[in-house]
């Protein structure tokens, strides 16, 4: 179990600093459908890209120290679950929005249960069999 979350949060980690690199450097333009945006949308979404970052850090240095990364996993969870609940108040509020988006919001909350059912085992030792006592002793 450890190794899979080991890989999960590399995996987290290497697409939130790659998206969010990109969409640093190319702003509004790396959203599907994104139609006319305003100076402040783009700097607003380059704003939040930076943090998308910073979470992706977050991730890759947790992901070799998943013993002591328990809060971590779980705050990330916490993270992931509000990112999709926050794209279906806009789809409630604003309306439907691109499919790719769609998807997003599906893979964000997938993760948040995901990593709160892995986030269980993160802080947990790994169990080994202990030999039987020898005999007469």
């Amino acid at each position: 179990m450890h190794r899979g979350l080991r890989v999960l949060l590399t995996l987290i980690g290497v697409v939130a600093m790659v998206a969010g690199t990109v969409s640093v450097l190319f702003g509004a333009a790396v959203i599907p459908a994104h139609g006319e945006v305003s100076a402040s949308v783009d700097s607003e979404m380059r704003f939040y890209a930076v943090w998308y970052v910073a979470v992706g850090v977050v991730a890759l240095r947790a992901a070799p120290r998943i013993e002591e990364s328990g809060a971590i996993v779980g705050g990330l969870a916490a993270a992931f679950g509000a990112a999709g609940l926050a794209r279906a108040l806009s789809w409630a509020m604003v309306g439907r929005p691109h499919f790719t988006t769609l998807v997003l919001m599906v893979v964000e909350l997938a993760l948040a249960l995901v990593l709160a059912t892995l986030r269980s085992t993160a802080g947990s030792p790994v169990r080994r069999a202990t030999p039987p006592e020898p005999p007469g002793g």
